[in-house]
């Protein structure tokens, strides 16, 4: 391994250590050390570019992080929420609901070394107008092959391939928190959120995704209606997320 290959790798990690930590000018400067020696440093290049819309608030550059930008496919904002989340109230078993591709599950378990994470997906077309019309079972079926590739091997990740409603019929452990991003219309957030509420321990964390999103005008619907009647408020955040915490 040449000198070169040394200073960029360690000064790309420590880049990336510092961003997560908040140390956003010294990740800074790392990646213009970086670029300095090496202007051809394509996950650098975006990393530095990133940082720049991001320049407050900690996260953690992960591989599917720059995957993503590689692919000019852009950056999710739920992905810096859910990471903070779990580290501001040290949560530590997580429930998502709504896995498709795993980007922000591949980004959970790489961001958050302490987490495990359940994704619920039934892989299949459950019912119209749910964005899926035109997708074949066999898509399905390659597609939750390779998402249990690129997440079964971390040990941190398991896969309840059903619907969402009867994976919380099935499943006894209580959790940290639980993240819905399933089915987007008011019956499919209403239902989940009543299905999964009592899984989540007290303190815990309940989120969502795509509140008050123009497409898909049932989430907020169902968001209201589900934590009004306990008489809470969610907190919205970033990239349309949700999120409320559980009275103790």
């Amino acid at each position: 391994m040449t000198m070169l290959a040394v200073d960029t790798s360690y000064l790309f990690c420590a880049a990336k250590v510092a961003k997560a930590a908040g140390q956003h000018d010294q990740a800074m400067t790392l990646l213009d050390q970086l670029l300095a020696v090496d202007p051809s440093h394509a996950p650098a290049q975006r990393m530095r570019n990133l940082l720049f819309d991001w320049p407050q608030t900690p996260f953690t550059y992960t591989r599917v992080v720059d995957f993503l930008l590689s692919k000019n496919m852009g950056f999710n904002d739920q992905f810096v929420v859910l990471e903070n989340l779990i580290r501001k109230y040290g949560l530590r078993v997580g429930v998502e609901l709504g896995v498709l591709y795993g980007y922000h599950a591949q980004h959970l378990v790489e961001a958050c070394p302490n987490l495990f994470l359940y994704g619920v997906d039934a892989f299949h077309k459950l019912r119209p107008g749910n964005g899926y019309d035109e997708v074949t079972q066999e898509w399905f079926d390659a597609l939750c092959a390779k998402t249990r590739g690129h997440l079964e091997s971390t040990g941190r990740w398991e896969l309840l391939r059903a619907t969402t409603t009867d994976a919380a019929h099935s499943f006894s452990r209580v959790v940290d928190f639980v993240f819905v991003d399933a089915d987007h219309g008011y019956e499919g957030v209403r239902d989940d959120i009543e299905a999964w509420w009592d899984r989540v321990r007290p303190g815990g964390i309940v989120s969502g995704h795509d509140f008050d999103q123009p497409e898909w005008p049932g989430v907020k619907q169902a968001v209201e209606e589900c934590l009004g009647k306990r008489d809470l408020v969610p907190t919205l955040d970033y990239g349309y997320v949700w999120w409320v915490r559980k009275p103790r």
